[in-house]
């Protein structure tokens, strides 16, 4: 068989390659117990010291103090989308072209629907009168009038005043029965990328969404690394177009950081866009079971459920060494945690990982960074590659 060429490596794997040689050939010796490392160079050529930083208690309260004072600045600092509203009172229909109306004229059924009109939808009277590309249908006694615009109590009033001249009292009622002219656009991950009409019934970015099948889920545990080769959405980052100003949605609260609703009321050519969550993923590689990438459901994953989902440490594995690789771009932090400690269940369960992540059970204890590396890159290349032929 050939050799196989690893065409498809994710950002992490990119970055991994150069900084495997410079750290290779400019960092002999970094020990793992000298919290004072030797300076290395990452891919972007920037002089760093990685940072070797044990799991424990403290470590959880200052993430979680961390990710609150956060959540209190972005809440404090929010302002809604230009253009955007989630209020539908007084919400109206406004007629376009190529919508298809019905008119009934009472006492006067020659008028409902006039079989006559130059822009009928069919032969069949019920079938009503469809507007024309300017806007505008023919009527009889009225003439040609614009509608494009209006609402069906404007075109009812409209068509009163005008029939009156020939009428006495006339009573009408106008629906619309095909609704053709405004549309929205949902498409990335949802079960039925689809195009849905805006109707009498206001349509929001839930809605919208249901309507397109809902956000596709992987597989039965629904992480992509549970083989099934599904793809997950990212719900957490829904991406909404409206007027050309863009917004992003977290489909799983429908709220912004201050609370309010952000499940905005959708208008004509506005596009909603469910990413898949392929970045969020993180590896969990080493002497483990099943080493490979794994979807973080919602954008969320601990330490703890990232060794479930890989079915725990192996056989020949030493739980005392595992280590959380992150961040290879800028400033690379190691944190490691002796699995094997009466506490390690409840740490691993608090300890968040993020995105690109690299969770690795070593053998026995690494003496320097060069050896994580060296015994990790095979293995996360591999687990890349796979994952690109899946998606």
């Amino acid at each position: 068989m050939g050799e196989i060429k690893l065409k498809k490596l994710s950002r992490v794997g990119l970055c991994l390659l150069p900084f495997l040689i410079s750290s290779c050939t400019l960092v002999p010796g970094m020990h793992m117990k000298n919290r004072g490392l030797t300076p290395s160079v990452t891919a972007s050529g920037q002089i760093v010291t990685p940072k070797v930083i044990p799991i424990t208690p403290e470590l959880i309260q200052q993430q979680q103090s961390a990710s609150q004072t956060q959540s209190h600045f972005d809440a404090l600092n929010y302002k809604p989308p230009v253009g955007f509203t989630t209020d539908t009172k007084g919400y109206q229909y406004l007629v376009g072209p190529q919508d298809v109306l019905q008119i009934v004229v009472w006492d006067h059924p020659n008028l409902s629907n006039p079989t006559n009109s130059e822009n009928i939808s069919s032969k069949d009277p019920g079938a009503g009168i469809t507007v024309d590309a300017e806007g505008n249908l023919y009527y009889p006694y009225v003439g040609v009038i614009h509608v494009a615009g209006l609402n069906t109590d404007q075109i009812r009033n409209l068509l009163i005043q005008k029939l009156s001249l020939y009428l006495k009292d006339p009573q009408l009622n106008v629906t619309v029965l095909e609704f053709n002219s405004q549309k929205v656009t949902i498409t990335g991950a949802v079960g039925v990328p689809t195009v849905i009409p805006v109707t009498n019934i206001p349509l929001t970015i839930l809605n919208a969404v249901t309507l397109a099948g809902g956000p596709t889920r992987c597989g039965s545990s629904l992480r992509s690394g549970d083989g099934s080769g599904g793809i997950c959405a990212d719900i957490r980052d829904v991406e909404v177009t409206h007027n050309g100003v863009k917004t992003i949605v977290n489909l799983d609260s429908l709220k912004a950081p201050d609370g309010s609703s952000t499940d905005w009321l959708l208008h004509d050519g506005d596009t909603v866009f469910v990413p898949n969550n392929n970045f969020y993923r993180v590896f969990v590689l080493g002497a483990v079971n099943a080493p490979g990438p794994y979807n973080m459901i919602d954008n969320l994953m601990n330490l703890r459920e990232a060794l479930g989902d890989a079915n725990g440490a192996s056989d020949i594995s030493d739980p005392t060494y595992t280590y959380v690789i992150r961040n290879f771009k800028g400033d690379p932090q190691i944190f490691e945690i002796d699995a094997r400690s009466p506490d390690a269940l409840n740490l691993a369960g608090d300890f968040a990982l993020k995105p690109e992540d690299i969770v690795f059970i070593s053998t026995s204890k690494l003496e320097n960074f060069n050896s994580i590396i060296n015994q990790f890159l095979p293995s996360l290349s591999t687990a890349v590659y796979i994952k690109s032929l899946s998606t």
